[in-house]
């Protein structure tokens, strides 16, 4: 679930477990999120023009899908600003370094996918309020 604040430039996403959709959190009850970047953030576009950058350097038509899937990951990586309450936590493969961002999703594909997902909705929200606002 995301919980969208229109005054900031980011957003939390409530990490949920990729079988049952329970959001997941530690015995106390803090949640584990992940604080992206708004799509309409000087961050955010800064991550999608570093992404593009790469992108010309290569030939894209040569690449396999792990090259492309590490063109995801890095960024998907620079549009996360922090995993949150991940300390002690074991995702399936022992204990996790929340500020290793690309080596969780890398590592992580149900989260990998949550995470793109949750932005996407994020970005198809903030489209098609900005069209209504400039309608009305």
């Amino acid at each position: 679930m995301i919980k969208l604040d229109k005054f900031t430039d980011t957003t939390d996403i409530v990490i949920t477990h990729p079988v049952t959709g329970t959001e997941l959190e530690h015995e106390d009850g803090r949640k584990l999120t992940v604080t992206v970047f708004s799509t309409e953030s000087i961050e955010y576009a800064d991550a999608i023009n570093k992404s593009a950058d790469r992108m010309a350097n290569v030939n894209l038509k040569k690449l396999n899908a792990s090259e492309k899937r590490e063109f995801t990951i890095k960024l998907l990586a620079d549009c996360i600003v922090s995993f949150n309450n991940f300390d002690e936590v074991d995702l399936g493969s022992g204990i996790v370094d929340p500020k290793d961002k690309t080596g969780l999703l890398r590592s992580h594909k149900w989260l990998r996918e949550l995470v793109d997902t949750e932005m996407g909705d994020l970005g198809n929200f903030v489209d098609k309020t900005s069209v209504s606002k400039k309608k009305g």
